[in-house]
């Protein structure tokens, strides 16, 4: 187990001290691109003023980003999970099917 420790953290040209461990850090800093990056793009926009909506905007548009590949990821599943079902039937309708000797299968 690693030791936590305060990684310095850069979000919109301002650092922050943040708890973690040696392996939790490169997603921090890879987080924190992402976070700055959004935050970027309202601000550039000119559409919201002040730093602390400009972070309250990114948050919430990181969230609907969030919540969509999750309902995503769980329509995926969903097709999988039938997908399986529906090739465990064919498989289970072919083991009753008596095939003929001289009929060819291309």
């Amino acid at each position: 187990m690693s030791k936590t420790y305060a990684a310095n953290i850069l979000i919109l040209d301002k650092t922050y001290q943040i708890a973690c461990n040696s392996e939790e850090e490169p997603m921090l800093h890879e987080a924190a691109k992402y976070l700055t990056e959004q935050m970027r793009n309202i601000r550039d926009k000119g559409s919201v003023i002040g730093l602390d909506r400009v972070a309250v905007m990114a948050g919430l548009n990181i969230s609907y980003e969030l919540l969509k590949l999750r309902k995503l990821e769980h329509e995926r599943n969903e097709v999988a999970k039938r997908l399986t079902d529906m090739n465990r039937s064919v498989t289970q309708l072919l083991k009753k099917t008596p095939i003929a000797q001289n009929e060819q299968v291309d």
